[in-house]
């Protein structure tokens, strides 16, 4: 993983996998960026109160969020933040891809990456997100 550029910013993160949110966290650190990691939808969302200022909260860029936790599921929690406005790109990844989770990440405006990640494709797409 090389990237081209420094990003600036906070991604928010939720894995309940702590190996794949390190992973994921590591990624996003290296380019550039705060990561608020939590370990299931309900804590992302306690952390999101931490640090919310406003229906679109400008220093948070991104929103990496695995579809399948306990509490709130990645989807939940990004169509919970779509009703607040938050217009943020988001990624969903997910060990279950199928029609319905694919139609539902692009409803809620997301890019879905399949399980087992490759981190150079999730940099990748972070990149063509918001580099």
């Amino acid at each position: 993983m090389n990237p081209v550029m420094s990003l600036r910013g906070r991604a928010l993160l939720a894995d309940d996998d702590p190996d794949m949110r390190h992973a994921v966290a590591r990624v996003l650190r290296g380019l550039g960026l705060d990561v608020i990691e939590a370990e299931d939808g309900g804590r992302l969302l306690v952390a999101v109160g931490a640090h919310y200022r406003g229906a679109y909260d400008s220093d948070i860029v991104l929103i990496v969020t695995d579809v399948s936790m306990p509490v709130l599921s990645g989807l939940e929690i990004l169509e919970g933040l779509r009703v607040a406005h938050w217009k943020q790109p988001a990624v969903v990844i997910t060990a279950h891809d199928n029609d319905t989770v694919r139609a539902e990440a692009r409803r809620l405006n997301a890019v879905l990456v399949p399980k087992p990640i490759d981190l150079d494709v999730l940099e990748a797409t972070v990149l063509s997100l918001i580099g």
